[in-house]
């Protein structure tokens, strides 16, 4: 919790390793995930609003998740590179078990920038050096989209209003300096 009177925050820990990526999670928890130092593992954990950490590391994730976002499905999602392949994958917040998804990621060097939820019930995740946009439903099923636009990489990821009755996302693109509109239909 922070102060703004000190300034001062709340810490929770100690942590195993790091802590490289968090979200808040649909089960009313933060989840979070940390790096091993060679970076070939990483392990899920969990935050109570009160401070209780629960960190899942009999069931290391191989690789490294690099973002994480809450489902429509009740899970948290995340994207990995690194040892294993890159993948998609879900946890289950009631008993911390994930699963991955690899089929479906076509880029040449997929290295993931962000991932979101969509205003359409879907995750969405770009993959950084291959410009591409990609969909998850929440059975698992990839779809990644090219030509999003011409000469990218696209980074970090979030969902936006509703424009005109359709859900948009929004995505940086460092290498234009800017920001792209996505229209879902």
């Amino acid at each position: 919790m922070y102060n703004p009177t000190t300034m001062l925050a709340t810490e929770f820990g100690p942590l195993q390793s790091p802590a490289r990526s968090i979200t808040a999670g649909p089960d009313g928890n933060v989840w979070f995930a940390e790096r091993s130092p060679d970076g070939s593992q990483s392990v899920l954990g969990r935050v109570t609003p009160t401070g209780q950490i629960t960190e899942y590391a009999s069931t290391p994730v191989p690789g490294s998740i690099a973002a994480m976002t809450a489902g429509a499905d009740g899970k948290v999602w995340f994207v990995k590179d690194g040892f294993g392949g890159p993948a998609v994958g879900r946890v289950d917040p009631a008993t911390g078990t994930y699963t991955t998804f690899m089929t479906g990621l076509n880029g040449a060097f997929t290295l993931f920038g962000g991932i979101a939820l969509g205003g359409d019930g879907n995750v969405w995740f770009t993959s950084y050096c291959d410009g591409l946009i990609g969909e998850v439903t929440p059975a698992g099923v990839i779809t990644e989209y090219k030509g999003v636009a011409p000469n990218t990489q696209l980074n970090a990821i979030t969902a936006g209003p509703q424009i005109a009755g359709s859900n948009t996302l929004w995505v940086t693109d460092p290498t234009n300096k800017s920001i792209a509109k996505l229209t879902l239909r």
